[in-house]
């Protein structure tokens, strides 16, 4: 259940119970948006926190504890922490359904793939990649103009502009 509407205090990033709920849905496999918003809190707040908190935790000097590095820091960890328990109870799940038949697994990696996909989504299928080339031709002037005035005629006569196409219509190869 979502927080109270109403606060009589700003939420703050070591709130326990914001910490709590944010990372009791993290576990489940919630995004980060409706993680904030079964805490109370809005997914923008939850967003500086989190970048706020690991810019901190990047540049702390080594051997500093958590504490001293500040309210931010504390939720950044506690999140971190609920990514890494949600990843292992799902690949638990696989573990345990794959020496069983069945496919008690997919739901679980799917989830996976979805919620962290760096570490295991399929990533590109060597799709082919298609390429298209333009020919350009440059006309002299005189036959420039010719193929203009031939193009004017078909359009006035109401004929299409290009000839219908015959076995004996020569085509472009590619």
């Amino acid at each position: 259940m979502p927080a109270l509407a109403f606060r009589s205090t700003l939420p703050r990033p070591d709130d326990p119970d914001i910490i709590q709920r944010f990372t009791d849905a993290v576990r489940k496999g919630h995004p980060y948006a409706t993680a904030a918003t079964l805490a109370g809190i809005s997914h923008d707040a939850a967003s500086s926190w989190l970048n706020k908190g690991n810019q901190l935790l990047v540049t702390a000097p080594l051997g500093i504890p958590l504490e001293e590095l500040g309210s931010h820091a504390v939720f950044a960890v506690a999140v971190k922490l609920a990514e890494a328990e949600m990843v292992e109870a799902k690949l638990s799940i696989v573990e345990r359904d794959m020496a069983t038949p069945g496919k008690g697994w997919l739901p679980a990696m799917t989830l996976l793939e979805r919620r962290r996909p760096q570490d295991f989504g399929r990533g590109p299928r060597g799709e082919s990649v298609t390429t298209h080339q333009t020919l350009v031709v440059l006309l002299p002037e005189a036959t420039e103009r010719h193929v203009l005035d031939l193009l004017r005629e078909r359009l006035e006569g109401g004929r299409p502009l290009l000839p219908e196409h015959n076995e004996s219509t020569p085509q472009l190869q590619d």
